[in-house]
């Protein structure tokens, strides 16, 4: 992972999880407006994130604070377009402000238990991870 938000923590909230609470929402009596900031139970930081996939996965995952003309020319070079990559710089420029640090109570207070945590995500994406080509396989075999 490179991305240019230094030692940002973020309260990453799981897609089943968003995914259940929006469920409630849709199968529950009409709201009158409210908003749900939906959060992970704890903010970590991409190094901490790297360290839990690389736990899950056996696979080195490392993290990597680059520059934002780092990332993105990274970006640009895989493909990215550059309306993508706009857009991405500006999420990230929210997380190195420390905008995403966040944690809620939304979550439990929708669906009635916690949140996820990161861990179960990283288990959950494990074999995907470890069936992925090595760093470099694609240039080696050319």
């Amino acid at each position: 992972m490179l991305l240019p938000v230094g030692r940002a923590r973020v309260s990453m909230v799981d897609v089943r999880d968003i995914a259940a609470a929006a469920a409630t929402l849709l199968i529950g009596p009409p709201g009158r407006g409210e908003v749900h900031e939906l959060t992970g139970p704890r903010a970590l930081g991409y190094a901490e994130a790297a360290e839990e996939l690389t736990a899950a996965s056996g696979r080195e995952i490392r993290y990597l604070d680059v520059s934002e003309d780092e990332a993105r020319g990274a970006m640009l070079g895989a493909g990215v377009p550059a309306w993508a990559v706009a857009a991405r710089l500006q999420l990230y420029a929210t997380y190195a402000a420390g905008e995403a640090e966040t944690v809620t109570g939304a979550l439990r207070e929708l669906t009635g238990r916690p949140p996820r945590p990161f861990g179960d995500f990283a288990r959950s994406l494990a074999e995907r991870i470890r069936a992925l080509p090595a760093p470099g396989a694609a240039e080696a075999a050319r």
